[in-house]
C-alpha cells in the first residue's frame, strides 16, 4: 500500500509540475488594457475533483468575464450606436453656416415690350386710323406701360430689400431710411398715374385727353426732390454696408431672383431717378404727335414747364448733398487748411483723379469757392487749399514740364508731359502751387472749361510761347537789317 500511495503522490507531483508552467504562462500574458479582466483569475474550480462542475464554473466565469469586459470596454459598434442617440459632452456645437454658392441660371422675369398696336391686334378700326393718331397712341401707351414697370420695381425694392433686411437685422431702421430714402412714397405716385391713364381709355382701346390728367399729377413728383438729394448719401452707405459678408451675400442672392431681372439694388434705386429725369422726353413725344388743334397741346406745355422746374430743384439739391458729402470726407493736417471758402461752398463743380509731376495719383475737387487737392483714398488734404478768388490757372504747353521722381524717368533723363495745367495763388507767398497732369486731352479741356466758369485768371502758355517766338524772330530780323546797313 505504501508503494501504491507513493506512486500516486509522485504521479500528482508530476501533473502539478506540468501545470505550473501553464499557469505561469497565463500569468505572463500581456494585458491589452488595464480594465481587462483575466479569465484565469476567475477560474476558481481548476483544482476541483469533479470535472463537470469545473467545466460549468469555467463557462459561467467566462460569460461573466465577457459581460464585464463589455461593460468596461464597450465595443465600437455599441459606441457608434450610443453616439447616434446621445449628445456629446460639453456645449453643443453650432452648425457652421453654409457658404454662398451662386445658384443655377434662373429664368429672368422679362418685361413685356408690347406696343399699343400689338395690344390692339385684331381690332379693325386701327387700320382706318391715320399714322399720326397711331403714333400718338403709341406715345401714351409707352408712358402708361413704363409707369407700371417702375411701380413694380419699387414695390420689389420695398419688400425684398428694405423690409427683409430690417427684419433679418442686417441693417437698422435708421440705416434703411438713409439707404432707401422716401422710396415708399414714390410707389403711390406712379400707381396714381397708371390709374389716371386707365380712366381715360375708351372702349375701343384708344386714350384721349391725357393733358389735364398729367398736369394735375405733376405736383406729386416733388417727392423726387428729397429722393434725389438723398442719393449721394445712400450710395455712400450702401457701399460701406456691402463690405459686410452677410449683407453682400444677401444682396447677391436677391440679385439672382427673377423679380430683380439681374439688376443689383443700386441699379433699381438709380433707375427711379433715371425715370424721373426722363419724363420731359416722354411728354414731348406725346406732344409731338398731338394734333395742333387738340386741347392737350397747351396743357402738356404747361406740364412740361412745371416738370422742368421740379427737375432743376432736384438737381440743385442733389448738388448740395454731393458737395456736403465730399466736404465731410476731407481730412486736414493743419487747422489753417480749413478755410471758410470750403464751408461756404454749396456746389461741387467737378472732381476727379489726376497725377502730379512725381507721377503720383491725386484727387482734385473744384468746389464753388475753393480748390482742394487730396490723396485719392485717405482724402488727406495736400498743401494749402486755394480760394477761387485767389486762383490762377495756367494752361501749360505740351513738353514744358517733365515728369520726375520715377525710376524710368531717372534712366531716360526725364520725360515730357502732355495735358498739363498749374494751379497757384495770385500771391505766391500764400501757398505752394500744384502742377497736375490729366489723363488725356478731353479730360484737360473739361477741367479748363470748369475753371472758366469760376475765374477769369486763366493764362494760356501756348499763346505766350508763340508771342515770345514772334518777338525773338522780329528782333533777329532787325539785327540782320542793321548789320547789312
Amino acid at each position: 500500500m505504501s508503494s501504491k500511495s507513493t506512486r500516486k503522490s509522485s504521479r500528482r507531483l508530476s501533473i502539478q509540475s506540468m501545470e505550473i508552467p501553464i499557469n505561469f504562462m497565463k500569468r505572463k500574458r500581456k494585458r491589452p488594457d488595464d480594465d481587462a479582466v483575466s479569465i484565469t483569475s476567475m477560474d476558481m474550480g481548476e483544482g476541483d475533483a469533479n470535472p463537470s462542475t469545473s467545466k460549468k464554473s469555467k463557462k459561467h466565469a467566462i460569460s461573466r468575464a465577457s459581460s464585464l469586459i463589455d461593460l468596461l470596454s464597450p465595443r465600437k459598434s455599441r459606441t457608434l450606436r450610443s453616439s447616434s442617440f446621445k449628445a456629446p459632452d460639453g456645449t453643443p456645437s453650432t452648425p457652421k453656416p453654409v457658404p454662398y454658392r451662386p445658384p443655377g441660371p434662373t429664368p429672368t422675369k422679362r418685361r413685356l415690350t408690347m406696343t399699343w398696336t400689338d395690344s390692339m391686334a385684331g381690332a379693325n378700326h386701327v387700320q382706318h386710323m391715320s399714322q399720326q393718331l397711331i403714333k400718338h397712341q403709341e406715345a401714351i401707351y409707352e408712358l402708361y406701360q413704363s409707369e407700371k414697370d417702375i411701380a413694380s420695381d419699387l414695390s420689389n425694392v420695398k419688400k425684398m430689400y428694405w423690409e427683409s433686411m430690417v427684419t433679418l437685422s442686417l441693417i437698422t431702421s435708421e440705416e434703411a431710411s438713409q439707404i432707401f430714402g422716401p422710396t415708399d412714397q414714390l410707389i403711390p405716385v406712379h400707381e396714381d398715374l397708371v390709374v389716371r391713364l386707365e380712366q381715360q381709355r375708351q372702349r375701343d382701346g384708344t386714350t384721349q385727353g391725357v393733358g389735364q390728367q398729367i398736369l394735375d399729377w405733376i405736383p406729386q413728383l416733388e417727392v423726387y426732390v428729397g429722393f434725389c438729394s438723398n442719393q449721394p448719401f445712400a450710395k455712400s452707405m450702401l457701399d460701406d454696408k456691402q463690405q459686410v459678408p452677410a449683407i453682400r451675400d444677401y444682396l447677391a442672392r436677391c440679385q439672382e431672383c427673377p423679380q430683380s431681372r439681374k439688376l443689383d439694388l443700386w441699379a433699381l434705386l438709380d433707375g427711379a431717378r433715371g425715370r424721373f429725369v426722363k419724363y420731359p422726353l416722354l411728354l414731348k413725344a406725346i406732344l409731338k404727335e398731338t394734333p395742333e388743334d387738340h386741347e392737350d397741346v397747351e396743357l402738356l406745355k404747361t406740364a412740361l414747364s412745371q416738370l422742368d422746374a421740379i427737375i432743376k430743384q432736384a438737381d440743385d439739391m442733389t448738388g448740395r448733398s454731393e458737395c456736403q458729402l465730399h466736404k465731410s470726407r476731407l481730412r486736414y493736417t493743419f487747422d489753417d487748411q480749413k478755410i471758410m471758402e470750403i464751408e461756404e461752398s454749396n456746389a461741387l463743380i467737378l472732381q476727379g483723379p489726376l497725377r502730379n509731376t512725381k507721377n503720383n495719383k491725386v484727387q482734385l475737387y473744384l468746389f464753388e469757392k475753393a480748390v482742394v487737392v487730396t490723396q485719392p483714398n485717405s482724402h488727406q488734404v495736400l498743401r494749402q487749399p486755394i480760394p477761387v478768388s485767389q486762383l490762377v490757372v495756367e494752361d501749360l504747353a505740351d513738353g514744358e514740364v517733365s515728369k520726375m521722381g520715377s525710376f524710368r524717368s531717372a534712366l531716360t533723363q526725364g520725360q515730357s508731359s502732355k495735358n498739363v495745367f498749374r494751379l497757384s495763388f495770385t500771391d505766391p507767398s500764400q501757398g505752394q502751387s500744384h502742377t497736375l497732369i490729366a489723363a488725356d486731352e478731353h479730360s484737360k479741356q473739361q477741367w479748363m472749361r470748369s475753371f472758366q466758369t469760376l475765374t477769369n485768371h486763366i493764362v494760356h502758355r501756348d499763346s505766350i510761347k508763340s508771342c515770345s517766338k514772334k518777338g525773338s524772330a522780329l528782333s533777329r530780323k532787325g539785327s540782320t537789317a542793321s548789320n547789312k546797313k
